[in-house]
């Protein structure tokens, strides 16, 4: 662009909404972890299981998109997330705790997450997903 040449106010809202789309688009929880778990390169090959724990506000989508992408390798997990943001994921234990003051069920939820890391065998791989709000979600 020359000295001469101006950008209208529209063409600016336009550019500066779409970097606000994209940028959010790249934070979005579920998208966010697919794309972690496809270049990690950290993901053992072979018949490995795979335990996930997830806690935060947004817990839920991004053990969702675990599932998702790992499929039946998951053979068991635990997701803490804020009341009234729970749901349902296959082969996942859901709890919804107290946000921004814990509860009892963020005790419950720390002591099922706990409980499924002790339950981990050698050669296991426990993914832990964390999102903002674990803190109060999960206490002991």
């Amino acid at each position: 662009m020359t000295k001469n040449q101006s950008v209208s106010y529209t063409d600016l809202r336009t550019h500066t909404e779409e970097i606000f789309m994209e940028a959010i688009a790249a934070v979005e929880p579920r998208s966010a972890v697919l794309r972690a778990l496809d270049g990690s390169g950290l993901l053992p090959d072979g018949p490995g299981r795979i335990v996930v724990t997830a806690l935060g506000k947004a817990a839920l989508p991004m053990a969702q998109a675990a599932r998702e992408r790992l499929g039946d390798r998951i053979v068991d997990g635990v997701v803490v997330t804020k009341e009234g943001h729970g749901g349902e994921i296959d082969g996942m234990t859901v709890i919804e705790a107290g946000h921004p003051i814990p509860n009892e069920k963020s005790v419950q939820g720390a002591d099922a997450i706990l409980d499924l890391a002790a339950d981990a065998r050698e050669g296991d791989l426990v993914l832990v997903l964390v999102s903002g709000g674990g803190s109060a979600l999960v206490t002991a």
